[in-house]
């Protein structure tokens, strides 16, 4: 038998650009009152991932780190902060963004004629318990932007 092996090695197909690679979304402060109940929310706020030397194509977007248990909707908050809370990333539809999952959406990674393109996003915290604890609420993520 015979096993033929294909592909190709191509230049990368984005770069992120170097103001938004690493950079800190502020979520605010808010008091626990926002959050009476489980699923409650607070404004989200806009934030975007630059990009340039691109090709057209389809991309995938992926947010990496922790999530409270059993709710792969979001980003877990650092030990020893607020309690009940976490973090959830949207697109301006609204729609969330899961921890550790590929989302393929055209519509997130359009590249211009001139090989740039603007990922907006947003976040927000979002309550997974009834009862939220007050304290810091922060958390980090990574994220990859991969052609297809």
């Amino acid at each position: 038998g015979t096993v033929h092996f294909t592909g190709e090695l191509v230049e990368s197909a984005c770069n992120v650009t170097t103001d938004t690679k690493d950079q800190t979304v502020d979520l605010g402060r808010w008091p626990t009152s926002q959050f009476p109940s489980t699923g409650s929310v607070s404004t989200s706020k806009a934030f975007k991932i630059n990009l340039e030397n691109c090709d057209a194509g389809n991309y995938t977007i992926r947010f990496d780190g922790n999530s409270p248990a059993g709710r792969p909707d979001l980003l877990a908050v650092k030990d020893g902060g607020a309690e009940g809370v976490g973090i959830e990333v949207l697109d301006l539809s609204n729609a969330t963004f899961p921890v550790s999952q590929e989302i393929s959406d055209p519509a997130l990674v359009q590249v211009g004629d001139d090989g740039k393109a603007t990922v907006d996003l947003k976040a927000r915290y979002k309550s997974f318990q009834d009862k939220v604890t007050a304290g810091k609420a922060d958390s980090d993520a990574t994220f990859a932007i991969e052609y297809r």
